[in-house]
């Protein structure tokens, strides 16, 4: 349970690291990934939840890593991290934006960041596609068996008992 929570958390801090940033910069004419279909708990047997497990694991490290960059290029700004999230996320969202006021430093430190946490994305997330497909999964299966977790605490209580064994 220990290693899913630090998933969760860590893909959390990166979306809200670098999502936001990279959604701003996105081209119209690049079509939106779509999310898998989130398969219901009896169609993911226990072997491919034990590859779900090992992937993970593979993965956690670049994560990881990636988070500690993205931390350490919004620090070398003169950033705090809260204050990083808090303008990303009034950037994005509309309502947002006039609860948060941003002086004309911060938005010259995120025009600075941009291509660097963009590097540091790009850089993670090959690595981290690699790792899966080296595990044996393919990204799309690995989101929805990701996003079923989520969704069904059976999973997550099936998973967790495959992990004890």
């Amino acid at each position: 349970m220990h290693f899913l929570k630090s998933i969760v958390a860590g893909i959390t801090v990166m979306l809200v690291c670098t999502g936001m940033v990279l959604a701003q910069q996105q081209q119209p004419q690049q079509p939106q990934q779509q999310m898998p279909d989130v398969p219901a708990p009896e169609d993911i047997d226990d072997d491919e939840l034990e590859t779900f497990v090992e992937a993970s694991d593979a993965i956690q490290p670049i994560q990881e890593k990636a988070q500690g960059d993205m931390q350490t290029v919004i620090e070398d700004e003169g950033m705090d991290i809260e204050r990083f999230q808090q303008i990303m996320m009034a950037m994005q969202n509309p309502q947002m934006s006039d609860q948060v006021d941003i002086s004309s430093e911060e938005e010259q430190a995120i025009e600075l960041m941009q291509p660097k946490l963009r590097d540091i994305e790009v850089e993670a997330s090959d690595e981290i596609r690699n790792e899966i497909a080296d595990k044996g999964l393919e990204v799309e299966r690995y989101q929805a068996i990701f996003m079923s977790l989520q969704q069904h605490p059976e999973l997550m209580e099936r998973l967790e008992e495959l992990m004890d064994e």
